[in-house]
């Protein structure tokens, strides 16, 4: 089975690797039968340390595309895209999400849907590693 390598169109400094896991893999690793519902991606950046940091993998579920209660998501803004905690925040024009960074050098920030935000998926499974 080949894993592909998928890069972002997005900025340079957002380039996010993908490594699509093959589908025995992804069935073993999830317990599920999906194929290409999962994939793996290293965090953008130090935003969720100490959870987890650039050279951590990330088991990401695609089929998450929209919010379903408070978790760690991958989701683009205007193009930008992010990995963080989402939490339902209501604001007085309706319903928004807070962004939450688990590392205390980068702020959070709160946000009303829109066609400018989307979900990539949920991470719903991190390991501590480091590249060889």
């Amino acid at each position: 089975m080949l894993n592909q390598i998928v890069r972002s169109n997005h900025d340079p400094a957002d380039l996010v690797n993908l490594a699509l896991l093959d589908t025995i893999a992804a069935e073993e690793q999830a317990g599920h039968k999906t194929p290409g519902r999962y994939c793996i991606m290293h965090d953008l950046g130090a935003a969720m340390l100490p959870k987890f940091g650039g050279d951590d993998p990330l088991l990401i579920d695609r089929s998450v595309r929209c919010y379903q209660g408070d978790a760690i998501y991958v989701f683009s803004i205007n193009g930008q895209v992010f990995i963080r905690a989402l939490q339902r925040v209501f604001t007085g024009s309706g319903k928004g999400l807070k962004a939450i960074a688990y590392n205390d050098c980068y702020d959070s920030f709160e946000f009303e849907e829109g066609s400018a935000f989307e979900i990539f998926g949920q991470v719903v499974q991190y390991w501590h590693g480091t590249r060889c």
